[in-house]
């Protein structure tokens, strides 16, 4: 029922925040195809859905953490649960498309918490 509620609010055009993280939850708990709305999903939270999503899946949080380009969280989780591949990934496209000084500061980060 508060699904349904939610998808009615976002059918509307809804974009208040707390609609999306809370339905961003329900999809995660229900695996309804939970990477697809955290790759589509412009209005939630990334540090909100991320947290939670860390103790379920945290490839899950990675997605959010990696939209979001929640950098800190993403490198603590990854070490945190031994995705160094994922981990590996994202400071490779930090590095590619975004400034070299964030990319090293994101490997500084990396082999500190190593």
């Amino acid at each position: 029922m508060l699904t349904q509620f939610l998808e009615h609010l976002v059918s509307e055009g809804s974009q208040d925040v707390h609609v999306h993280n809370a339905l961003g939850k329900i999809i995660i708990d229900s695996n309804n195809n939970p990477e697809n709305f955290l790759t589509t999903n412009p209005y939630y939270d990334s540090r909100v859905v991320g947290k939670y999503c860390e103790k379920r899946d945290p490839t899950l949080a990675v997605v959010a953490y990696r939209r979001g380009q929640c950098d800190e969280e993403l490198i603590n989780v990854t070490s945190k649960n031994s995705l160094f591949k994922l981990q590996a990934r994202y400071v490779v496209y930090m590095y590619v498309f975004l400034t070299k000084s964030i990319c090293l500061y994101l490997l500084l980060t990396c082999l500190y918490l190593w």
